[in-house]
């Protein structure tokens, strides 16, 4: 970024240069095409064989379905689909991922593929990890696939502190088909001391060697750069020793670890919450790439390498698996085939992004209506090698690769082909807070550095109060006025339209919102928050209307909080006594 000084009120100010800012990344790939010119004409024999012996050496592997219409010991009532027998297959034969569109029926694969690693003698002790609102449900659908399996499902006590330990004794010295827990579960469980070394030490070296490349630089090159550096590996440091002290304390209560339970085939249900594995980058400021980490993923690794290293399975389930960046692709390799990246020598972010990832610089409008100057990985190269590494480890099913969808015409398709779109006015209530909002944004981007890490807390927050400005602006104060243009009285007008056409077979809508309660107290002045005698609730708002136009109150409820109080209400749903379902 080029920068020139003007005048402003009698002052001088830095300011972004835009023309000279251009010039200069025109610039910068066409010294890029120059470099890649040069290579192929000085190296192209050497970068030909290093390269295809690294990427082109590998023929992905063809999963058949095997002749047999069930597997032993399964419901024979139930048929599984063509793509669940050859994701079993592979299951059967290497650690993979069930990158499988949603509805095709990822559960039944993987309870199918740890009842056939068991039968096989392939693992002797598996744990299906699922979501906390679903462990009764995927308890239900292993014994109605497999009736005579031991399954064991915790109980309510056994997640808590007390039982905790009670239950992981049971795991360890008991045989079952498989066992059940849900993902909060999961990192409550101690991880296996020499597991956490061992991986936080990789990254260690990986960085105290970037650390030494940067050292042996001139001391021209960028200092950021190399503070950085310095920064993630005393992070590195601390976090590892203060998981050595937490292990110590966990040792006094004499709480079995993961490695002590046993387990040899880890099933990872909705596996992109662990997708912030967090990861070294010297790739500073790339738009869409975030190297920061969370606890549960990092726990979710530690496990997965310790089953790896007694020879088990590890199996990762999604229907999202990349949502958002390229760092996701290499993210969920990590976990399915570390030692591959290694071979191919991708280990690092770094060398995934500079295989598989093209830098482009661009310019972006900010939330102020102001240009922006960012890099962000918006190309891949070698897309070929990148699939089929991929794919190599990533079993892909979309809903056109169904047979059964396509011939039984089972998959329900969307009104005109797409989702309906209702593009609304904005009300004069939400321009009036969307303009304050924008104006607290300039005066956050006229801060200096120092001023900016004070108040690092103030985006985030002014993006949240803008999403509830656009929905109702009664979220951010209950006191404001209900305008008749606003989100919230379009889609109780929709709905109740829906809900008239669809009254002959007792259709019934689900209704989602994920920002539905206006805060508890409100900023008054700087660090004073005063409470509020009233809250305003979007759920039980349109409830009260839809009731008002006329649908009766028991065909319109809130999803219960309590996951043991939803199947009653489900069960109602399906059968139409209930025709509106509003919730997260």
């Amino acid at each position: 970024v080029i920068t020139k000084t003007i005048t402003q009120d009698g002052k001088e100010r830095s300011v972004r240069d835009v023309e000279a800012t251009s010039q200069a990344i025109a610039a910068q790939e066409r010294l890029g095409e120059l470099f890649v010119d040069f290579a192929r004409e000085q190296y192209e024999s050497v970068i030909e064989e290093t390269f295809n012996r690294l990427y082109n050496t590998h023929v992905p592997r063809r999963f058949a379905r095997p002749t047999f219409p069930h597997y032993p010991n399964a419901n024979p009532a139930i048929s599984l689909r063509d793509h669940q027998f050859r994701a079993v297959e592979r299951i059967k034969i290497q650690d993979t991922m069930l990158a499988h569109a949603v509805g095709s029926g990822k559960t039944y694969t993987m309870i199918t593929g740890a009842m056939e690693l068991k039968r096989l003698g392939i693992a002797r002790k598996p744990l299906l990890v699922v979501q906390n609102s679903t462990v009764e449900d995927v308890a239900r659908s292993w014994r109605l696939l497999y009736p005579s399996a031991v399954v064991y499902v915790p109980q309510r006590s056994d997640l808590e502190a007390s039982g905790r330990k009670r239950f992981l004794q049971r795991i360890a010295t008991n045989h079952f088909d498989g066992i059940i827990i849900p993902q909060s579960f999961l990192k409550l469980i101690p991880d296996d001391p020499a597991s956490e070394q061992a991986f936080l030490q990789e990254e260690i070296d990986r960085v105290e060697a970037a650390v030494a490349a940067a050292a042996r630089q001139d001391k021209s090159g960028p200092r950021s750069a190399k503070k950085s550096l310095v920064k993630r590996l005393n992070e590195l440091r601390l976090r590892l020793e203060a998981r050595r002290l937490r292990q110590a304390d966990r040792k006094k209560d004499n709480i079995l670890s993961f490695d002590e339970l046993g387990i040899d085939a880890l099933f990872l249900d909705e596996c992109h919450k662990y997708k912030r594995l967090g990861f070294f980058t010297s790739r500073r400021g790339i738009k869409g790439i975030d190297p920061a980490g969370s606890e549960d993923a990092l726990s979710a690794i530690f496990k997965c390498r310790s089953v790896q290293a007694r020879q088990g399975r590890v199996v990762l389930a999604t229907g999202t698996p990349i949502s958002n960046t390229m760092a996701e692709a290499w993210t969920m390799l990590r976990f399915v085939a570390p030692s591959r990246l290694d071979e191919a020598r991708i280990s690092t972010f770094d060398q995934f992004a500079g295989a598989f990832g093209q830098l482009i610089a661009s310019f972006e409008l900010t939330t102020t209506g102001q240009f922006k100057a960012v890099s962000r990985f918006a190309r891949f190269v070698n897309v070929r090698q990148l699939s089929e590494l991929y794919r190599a480890h990533v079993d892909v099913v979309l809903n056109d690769d169904i047979v059964e969808f396509q011939r039984d015409h089972t998959l329900p398709t969307l009104k005109d082909g797409g989702f309906t779109k209702i593009v609304l006015p904005q009300t004069e209530g939400v321009q009036a807070e969307l303009d304050e909002i924008r104006e607290r944004l300039r005066w956050f981007e006229g801060l200096t550095g120092t001023e900016k890490r004070e108040n690092c807390h103030l985006p985030l927050v002014l993006f949240g109060q803008a999403r509830k400005t656009t929905l109702d602006i009664r979220l951010l104060n209950a006191r404001k006025e209900d305008e008749q243009g606003s989100k919230l009285n379009r889609a109780a007008t929709e709905i109740l339209l829906l809900y008239q056409q669809s009254d002959s077979y007792k259709g019934t809508q689900l209704v989602f919102a994920d920002v539905y309660q206006s805060p508890s107290r409100l900023f008054v002045e700087e660090d004073d928050r005063t409470p509020v005698a009233i809250r305003f609730n979007l759920f039980e708002d349109l409830k009260d209307k839809l009731i008002a136009e006329g649908i009766p109150a028991s065909e319109v409820t809130v999803c219960p909080a309590e996951a043991d109080k939803r199947e009653a209400v489900f069960v109602k749903v399906r059968t139409g006594e209930i025709r509106v379902m509003l919730g997260t």
